[in-house]
């Protein structure tokens, strides 16, 4: 039976002091997400912790007496509560409070009545939690063990591990399907990307070039693949192929899909044209003041190689990555 805790899907991942479990959950977090899941974390800690540091504005607000601190980037927000003598808020409240997804992964909480996955380092004399308690589903341990009431993973068997939670918990891949865009898709794309790219107004001061271009030309002239998930465009890789490479002109994946490995997987079919048509490297540029994106292609193995002023003083960073 799945658990769910606040109308949200959720597995525990349990166990003792050094058992592992942290590095269990980065790895599930990875392949969940790799797969196309949006995944959010809980994490229970048994002491007294910060996440700014002496010195920062925000702790120095906090210190100061507040009883909520936000901090906001482009990249990430956090809302620091100092509790202050009361009682923390319950693990419904919390997940209750989280952006939707596909699931929650606790990790912690080995005495609340969710399912979990039990971790066990055999190296350690720890006890063992799925021996008397019912909520444990199944079992990562660092070493052979013999049979138990529930299913027994190796815990760096990552894959297996998933294809369980994916099984237990009744979750599903996002059925996106590709296809490549006709005269009839220049609208959508069009909508698409100036939705996608209006963030970075406020940072450069102007429209990104992609919101303002000609997308009926673009179908006619360019090769432009589209995910579509029940028949609604959800993201676009827009290619133009050259003497000696692909370049890709623009990447736009709708926000609410954003962090769910669509823009790799993109990047990765991209390379698959390259091939298909047998150029050996692509290429694409950004500008300069989009963090974001120098720190993705940079992760997926781009080199910069080059840039270029831009009309308002900007700049643009020119990629290249080899076709495998």
């Amino acid at each position: 039976m799945v658990t769910e805790i606040a109308g949200k899907r959720v597995i525990g991942v349990a166990g003792f002091k050094n058992s592992g479990k942290t590095t269990l959950v980065e790895k599930l977090v990875g392949e969940l997400t790799r797969r196309g899941l949006r995944v959010s974390t809980v994490k229970h800690a048994h002491h007294s912790f910060d996440i700014d540091h002496e010195g920062r504005d925000s702790f120095r607000h906090r210190k100061a007496g507040a009883s909520e601190v936000a901090v906001i980037s482009r990249q990430r927000t956090a809302i620091i509560h100092e509790l202050r003598g009361t009682e923390p808020p319950s693990l419904e409240d919390v997940i209750a409070r989280l952006a939707p997804c596909d699931l929650v992964i606790i990790e912690g909480y080995k005495r609340d009545g969710h399912d979990k996955i039990e971790v066990r380092n055999l190296e350690l004399d720890h006890p063992e939690l799925a021996a008397d308690d019912p909520t444990i589903v199944a079992i990562a341990a660092s070493g052979p063990l013999p049979k138990q009431r529930v299913e027994i993973f190796g815990r760096d068997d990552v894959t297996a591990l998933v294809e369980f939670i994916v099984r237990h918990c009744g979750l599903r891949n996002p059925a996106l399907i590709l296809r490549r865009a006709g005269p009839g898709d220049a609208e959508a794309i069009r909508s698409l990307t100036r939705q996608v790219y209006a963030k970075w107004i406020t940072c450069i001061g102007r429209e990104p070039f992609p919101m303002a271009a000609d997308y009926h030309a673009a179908v006619r002239e360019h090769w432009i693949d589209l995910f579509e998930e029940g028949g609604t465009l959800v993201a676009l890789i827009e290619m133009v192929p050259q003497p000696d490479h692909l370049y890709v002109e623009n990447v736009a994946v709708a926000e609410v899909l954003q962090g769910r490995g669509i823009g790799k997987r993109l990047l990765i079919h991209a390379e698959a044209v390259a091939k298909q048509m047998r150029l050996p490297q692509i290429r694409l540029a950004t500008n300069r003041r989009f963090d974001a994106n120098l720190a993705f292609y940079q992760h997926l193995g781009f080199e910069a190689y080059q840039t270029r002023p831009l009309p308002d003083g900007g700049e643009m960073v020119c990629f290249r990555k080899p076709v495998s």
